[in-house]
């Protein structure tokens, strides 16, 4: 009799719940495309297959040294190790948002020793009292609200986002270093002048020493030949500087510590990219952007949270069950089925708050309040 009405009281709250619940939530739909007519100039015969957009980073670059720093940083950068990290963390929690959908299962041994005092109220016990249980649990949520749905694929849009962070990261930091590169061999190519620079005016100097001495030139040549010297050997402790700088921070991007950084011996611009490439169309840098990406994915995220707050708001059917030995004593725990206890629980409530405590205002009306039980049957048997 009681399993009956645990089957029927069970069916009719699912019925209810399952008509009343339908578009509570809403799937996730990217807005509109605006109209672009007329808004930017349109080639035809424009190449855009060979563009900054379809192009590794590897392969925009021809310097063998520079790939290499740019292959080392990508590995060794620790905002980009940090980012990874993050990154698999979010790759965890979809898991275990995926896992949410199955029933949950506990295994719990409990052991009690109770003895009375011999001068208590109750009555004496001869021997203390002792109650082993062991009990196994399981229990399952229903998502008839789509609150699981809308927080796994708010966990997966997460993912995502962090996913095109890793990429903007990534893309910043190959700017970087090549930036950082080529500077470098702009110094260089400083340096090399104003040493030809300085060799040309000692030996300027040492000219107008000679011609002095045959009363060729007077004082005042000599005076603005070595001022000229001097204003040229100022220019290399200052050159040699930037150079340490710009070293320093590429070492920094690279996660190491500060050292010397190989690099080519001349400036060659056709090492930067022998082929000629076009910028492309603006859609194509809009959609290959890992920010705009990353934008979008948190929307989208912000939507499915958005989802579950308001499938939060409706009731939750939950099936629970627990069953295992139960007695007073050791010698009774092994007497089944007659120690065996088992219950069983369905139960609709009611949980106005968030589903994310994040995600909770403190001032919030509905924070602080307990789950207000709606519908609940319970049926328990103890064989002794």
């Amino acid at each position: 009799m009681i399993k009956k009405s645990i089957f029927f009281i069970t069916l009719l709250a699912a019925t209810i719940v399952f008509f009343t619940g339908c578009g509570v939530t809403t799937p996730y739909q990217r807005p509109a495309q605006l109209p672009v007519d007329g808004l930017f100039r349109t080639y035809s015969g424009v190449d855009t297959s060979n563009s900054f957009t379809t192009g590794a980073a590897l392969d925009f670059y021809n310097d063998p040294l520079l790939q290499q720093l740019i292959t080392e940083a990508l590995e060794s950068n620790l905002d980009v190790r940090q980012a990874v990290n993050r990154l698999s963390q979010l790759s965890e929690l979809v898991e275990q948002r995926k896992a949410a959908f199955y029933p949950t299962l506990t295994l719990g041994l409990n052991g009690s020793v109770f003895n009375e005092s011999k001068y208590g109220n109750a009555t004496h016990l001869a021997d203390p009292y002792t109650d082993l249980r062991l009990a196994a649990t399981a229990g399952w949520e229903a998502d008839i609200w789509g609150k699981l749905s809308s927080l796994k694929r708010s966990q997966q849009a997460q993912y995502l986002q962090q996913e095109a962070v890793v990429r903007a990261l990534q893309t910043l930091l190959v700017a970087d270093i090549a930036s950082a590169y080529y500077q470098l061999l702009t110094l260089d190519q400083q340096r090399i002048v104003t040493e030809q620079n300085i060799e040309s005016y000692t030996n300027y100097l040492n000219t107008v020493k000679a011609l002095k001495q045959s009363a060729q030139v007077t004082e005042v040549a000599v005076l603005q030949a070595s001022a000229q010297l001097a204003t040229a050997q100022a220019y290399l402790p200052q050159i040699n500087a930037s150079i340490a700088i710009e070293e320093n921070y590429i070492c920094l991007l690279l996660g190491k510590t500060p050292a010397p950084v190989a690099r080519a011996g001349s400036f060659d611009l056709t090492r930067f990219h022998t082929e000629s490439l076009s910028t492309g169309l603006p859609a194509q840098l809009l959609t290959n952007r890992p920010d705009v990406q990353a934008a979008e994915y948190a929307l989208c995220a912000a939507h499915e949270q958005f989802n579950a707050a308001r499938a939060a708001l409706y009731p939750q059917l939950t099936l629970s069950g627990s069953a295992g030995p139960d007695a007073k004593g050791l010698e009774n725990w092994f007497n089944l089925p007659s120690s065996l206890l088992w219950n069983v629980i369905a139960g609709l409530t009611q949980r106005p708050e968030r589903p994310h405590a994040e995600n909770t205002k403190r001032n919030s009306p509905l924070a602080g309040r307990r789950r207000l039980p709606l519908v609940q049957t319970n049926a328990i048997k103890r064989r002794k």
